[in-house]
């Protein structure tokens, strides 16, 4: 299995700096909108989903990703991109910096900000739904 969050790593004055990029789960989500195949859909939890199926690895939907979170599978030629884990987000369990709901959110919703992206509410409130139970 591919991660499907990349970790971008860039050197300034000497500081090494990480930025984890990982799809948020946009409300108006433009990787599905143009996607010519329909392949990428709306799950239960309100993740947006490929279905490798339907999936031609056009990588349109790469191009219209405005934090760059979904990317083709070089070995597969298909999309690949956050699925929420099926309700249990790996990402924030298996941090290494033990990454709470707070922090979490906190940086979603920064970064939606910052870009101008509004996250979904159905794949947010799984979310929160999901890490209340911890």
């Amino acid at each position: 299995m591919k991660a499907r969050i990349r970790v971008v790593r860039t050197v300034e004055d000497q500081i090494l700096h990480s930025l984890p990029v990982f799809c948020l789960q946009c409300e108006e989500a433009y990787c599905m909108a143009i996607c010519p195949a329909e392949a990428i859909t709306e799950n239960a939890s309100g993740a947006r989903v490929v279905d490798e199926e339907k999936c031609i690895g056009c990588k349109l939907c790469e191009m219209a990703c405005p934090v760059g979170a979904i990317t083709v599978n070089p070995d597969k030629g298909v999309a690949i991109k956050c699925t929420l884990c099926e309700g249990d987000p790996n990402c924030v369990r298996y941090c290494f910096a033990g990454a709470n709901f707070h922090a979490f959110f906190a940086l979603i919703t920064i970064v939606g900000i910052l870009l101008g992206v509004f996250i979904a509410r159905p794949a947010y409130a799984a979310i929160v739904e999901i890490l209340l139970k911890e």
